[in-house]
């Protein structure tokens, strides 16, 4: 029986197998709730994070059949909080290029980032997870820090000023590169940078080209591991400058926005491919409808290799938990015949 490393390791290499169950991030209110544990009634119904012990994410990954559990770097340094604000709860603080002097971004060493990573690998134990890393490179950032009206405008007003945002991001994400990936405990690296929305890119390709995929080429040469490339949306119009970056897989193939069926015939030899459960399936259909499209999913993307489960973007804290258990039973009942 292959433990979740090896099940991982071999979607990245397309050798055909059990299928591992990848997620980029899993909130930590599902979790809770999956393991049949109370949330905090303050943080029931906001967006704020909830601190739950790498035990608890364990006992969670396991029961459910996800087989890796991730480290964040979600900072961002030219943001102020403000829990008013929708979705973000936080404002930009960089308009001009007077605004840089806030824009302080800390180095870490590798003193200050082992202590979550030991806590980590002590809870995961001999389970057979994999652990991995997730920031963004550069360009998630520069958003939050200029909004995203304001990154825009700036791209034709002065642009030199988002390229200087971009490139102190970029030093502080080369940062995070050097460290974890001479870090044994972590098997990959996870990059999270949207690009996209559904009908396609947010910035023309010709401004990624010009102003942003230079600091994405420079900080992918630096990764050792494995890693994979995440963007929501309709990432087709650049797929080919993605893919030139050499992750070892794609995710999510956002549903709605791409095909991952067609995405698969055409690119899956190429890359591996992880994804797409429709995270409002997740929130809405019933656990019936959810086997359906899982069984979907597998039948038409896992022959071959390549493939790993995921939603369509994360595990929201407004899922249904019984359609969660539907994914997890269906992916754990197709993943029995290599165990025959």
């Amino acid at each position: 029986m292959l433990t979740s490393v090896e099940k991982i390791w071999a979607a990245f290499d397309h050798v055909e197998g059990p299928v591992p169950w990848l997620e980029i991030a899993i909130d930590e209110a599902i979790m809770l709730r999956s393991l049949g544990k109370p949330v905090p009634e303050a943080q029931a119904a906001s967006s704020q994070q909830i601190d739950i012990s790498w035990t608890e994410k364990v006992a969670f990954a396991r029961a459910a059949g996800i087989d890796a559990l991730g480290i964040y770097h979600w900072e961002t340094f030219g943001t102020l909080r403000d829990e008013s604000q929708p979705v973000l709860d936080r404002v930009p603080l960089i308009h001009t290029r007077a605004d840089l002097a806030r824009l302080e971004i800390p180095t870490f060493t590798p003193e200050e980032l082992a202590p979550q990573v030991r806590a980590a690998r002590a809870a995961i134990g001999d389970s057979g997870l994999a652990l991995y890393c997730e920031f963004a490179f550069c360009l998630d950032y520069a958003i939050a820090d200029m909004g995203f009206e304001g990154l825009c405008l700036s791209l034709y007003d002065d642009p030199g000023l988002v390229e200087e945002v971009l490139a102190r991001y970029a030093a502080y994400t080369a940062n995070l590169i050097e460290i974890y990936c001479q870090m044994p405990e972590i098997d990959f690296i996870w990059v999270g940078d949207d690009l996209a929305y559904k009908a396609g890119p947010f910035i023309s390709p010709a401004a990624l080209r010009r102003h942003v995929f230079p600091f994405f080429r420079d900080l992918a040469c630096r990764i050792t591991k494995p890693w994979i490339f995440h963007s929501d949306g309709n990432i087709l119009p650049v797929i080919e400058d993605i893919l030139a970056l050499g992750p070892v897989a794609i995710h999510p193939i956002e549903p709605g926005a791409m095909d991952i069926y067609a995405f698969k015939r055409e690119y899956g030899q190429r890359v591996a491919l992880i994804g797409n459960l429709s995270v409002d399936q997740l929130a809405r259909a019933t656990p019936a409808e959810i086997t359906a499209e899982v069984e979907r999913l597998l039948a038409a993307c896992a022959p071959g290799g390549g493939y790993g489960f995921s939603s369509g973007n994360a595990l929201s804290r407004f899922i249904r938990v019984q359609n969660l258990l539907a994914a997890s039973e269906t992916l754990r009942r197709y993943n029995r015949r290599w165990m025959e």
